[in-house]
């Protein structure tokens, strides 16, 4: 076996290397897939005229500062004071609902 050495008795013992390897190589594709989609929801633009109130599960206070603030977009709403990641992750839910109602009522 590659990367290993006998130990006592004959028996070969893994590089640890390898099996550290093995542990961060699908944690950092997670992390890359993360980053990704990030930045794809980031651009993520919200209408002027929605309604904070209709998405369940945000706080008061961040329906407060969105309606507010209006932001264009969702990673504008991010840097918004107060907006958790969670509330980000809400919201773009909604709007990726949306996207698919939309979509659905076209077709037919």
């Amino acid at each position: 076996m590659a990367g290993a050495e006998p130990a006592a008795g004959g028996h070969q013992q893994a590089d640890p290397a390898l099996s550290v390897g093995a542990v961060l190589v699908p944690e950092v594709e997670r992390q890359e897939a993360d980053v990704a989609a990030y930045r794809r929801d980031e651009a993520l633009v919200l209408p002027d005229d929605l309604d904070y109130g209709e998405i369940a599960g945000l706080s008061n206070e961040v329906r407060h500062k969105l309606g507010g603030a209006r932001p264009r977009t969702l990673g504008q709403a991010g840097r918004l004071d107060g907006v958790t990641p969670a509330a980000l992750t809400l919201l773009a839910s909604h709007m990726r609902r949306s996207e698919r109602t939309k979509r659905r009522g076209a077709r037919g």
